[in-house]
């Protein structure tokens, strides 16, 4: 992890550099380096510069001398390749640091705009950006480009108009996302899909309408000021599945787990609203092709966890080719506006400073994202163990039952979380056979809820929509408790 005083010589070297260039030009910096020594700190201050510049002389050199000095040691996990950016004509870009809140003399980006691995070393690079003030947090985001169909993803610490700038120079069809960071404020913002085969009766559009109906009249009902023409909508459906992305520049959230509340709130009140009219019924459908009722809101309520990953407009997922584009921007984003300002003004996350957000009753003033401490391994002590891999074992065998010997393989532990004495939060890994549907979800995780005093498990589900019940209660099995007790 980057130190609190190393974190501020990167951001004394960024700060150097831009004084620098005020003072100086770049060609009076190339001539400087090739007269200073190779380890010196004003070489290294002026290779930073150089670097700020885009100096093409020193460039290379510059960038290597900043990787070896500085990067390297501080970032464990950094990635010494950089993308490869088309240069970002600075000249060009005043109305888009305008836009992005960007001082006269703040850097259109940090110093560093390389690669991590870890996203919570691009979390303490970017904290590190605002707490030494070289930008505030309202004008640095974090970005991710995912690199493999297994969901693995590089990140990027970059201002808002620095990296739409850069985005926006590179053709579609890539796999970038920006991170909605836990606990920072965002825009409102809906993941809508479905399958069209499952759906076969549904017509996109329809659907589309009966989304916007919901929305406005749930704000009206909740007394909650809505704009219709600040909603900015996406597609990027296929045709097998339908999926739509919506943000509503001007209902901005303290953090997404407030935006979720709205959600689910919305999700609950068109629950209520399809009961007295069936025109409703748009609003939910069928999950699966062997599900037999539409109970499942086409409002993915799902994306609103911790530091979530939320797709760039122009983008495509990993070995996809359907791209994320601009359906209709409303009066926020049109699509004859500069490539940089759509990017800027579609991320969910760009909220500047001053922007009031929503309040009401359905909304704790405290709601937030609340860190969980995991339990190590070493922590388990045997009796906690040996029910687990009996909990394991008994899952395993009521999946077979209903689902048939399908060559599984073995349910192991995923995680565990102490919430009290004796009472644990459990996920899994290659389980995921739900109690409430009589079999497993296709993509979505089960957890359980355990209370080793009082001998009970529940079982829970990430899919909200399609398990409305919250939970499922068993007695852990006697032989279960029996043979812990023997081991204890």
């Amino acid at each position: 992890m980057l130190s609190r005083r190393t974190g501020r010589d990167i951001l004394r070297l960024n700060a150097a550099a831009f004084a620098i260039r005020a003072l100086v030009g770049a060609a009076v910096i190339s001539a400087w380096l090739s007269s200073l020594g190779q380890g010196t700190a004003m070489r290294r201050v002026l290779a930073a510069a150089a670097v700020r510049f885009q100096c093409a002389p020193a460039g290379a050199a510059a960038r290597g001398l900043w990787m070896s000095d500085r990067i390297r040691r501080n970032y464990p996990h950094h990635e010494s390749s950089h993308i490869a950016w088309p240069p970002v004509a600075i000249s060009n870009s005043d109305e888009l640091r305008q836009e992005a809140m960007l001082g006269s003399l703040q850097a259109l980006e940090p110093l560093y705009t390389g690669a991590f691995k870890k996203q919570a070393e691009a979390m303490e690079y970017r904290d590190s950006l605002v707490e030494d003030r070289q930008y505030s947090s309202s004008q640095i985001g974090i970005f991710a480009e995912e690199v493999s169909s297994q969901g693995q993803r590089r990140f990027f610490v970059n201002t808002y108009a620095g990296f739409a700038a850069n985005l926006s120079l590179r053709p579609p069809g890539s796999h970038f996302y920006e991170v909605i960071a836990e606990n920072r404020p965002c825009w409102l913002y809906f993941d809508l899909e479905f399958c069209k085969l499952a759906n076969p009766y549904l017509d996109p559009k329809a659907v589309m309408a009966q989304f916007r109906a919901t929305l406005s009249d749930f704000c009206a009902e909740s007394g909650i000021q809505f704009d219709e023409s600040t909603a900015v909508y996406f597609d990027s459906s296929t045709e097998k599945k339908f999926s739509s992305h919506v943000i509503v520049r001007r209902l901005a959230f303290e953090n997404n787990r407030k935006a979720g509340r709205f959600v689910e709130t919305m999700i609950n009140y068109s629950r209520r609203v399809r009961s007295r009219d069936s025109r409703r019924d748009l609003m939910f459908v069928r999950r699966d092709l062997d599900d037999i009722e539409a109970t499942s809101s086409v409002i993915d309520a799902s994306v609103y966890s911790k530091n979530r990953c939320f797709r760039l407009l122009w983008q495509s997922k990993f070995g996809k080719t359907a791209v994320l584009r601009l359906q209709d921007g409303g009066s926020e984003v049109q699509a004859s506006d500069p490539p940089a300002a759509q990017l800027l003004r579609t991320l969910a996350s760009f909220v500047p400073e001053s922007t009031p957000f929503v309040e009401h009753r359905f909304i704790p003033s405290d709601l937030k994202h609340e860190p969980r401490r995991n339990v190590l391994p070493a922590e388990l002590h045997s009796q906690l163990t040996q029910i687990l891999k009996g909990l394991m074992k008994y899952w395993d065998a009521k999946r077979s039952v209903e689902e048939g010997n399908c060559r599984h393989a073995p349910t192991s532990l995923k995680n565990v979380i102490k919430i009290k004495d004796a009472k644990y939060l459990v996920t899994l890994y290659n389980n995921r056979y739900c109690c409430q549907r009589g079999r497993s979800h296709k993509s979505h995780e089960i957890w359980f809820s355990i209370n080793v005093s009082q001998g009970l498990l529940r079982q829970h589900c990430f899919d909200k929509d399609d398990c409305r019940r919250r939970f499922k209660q068993f007695e852990i099995p006697p032989a279960v408790l029996a043979q812990a007790q023997g081991e204890d």
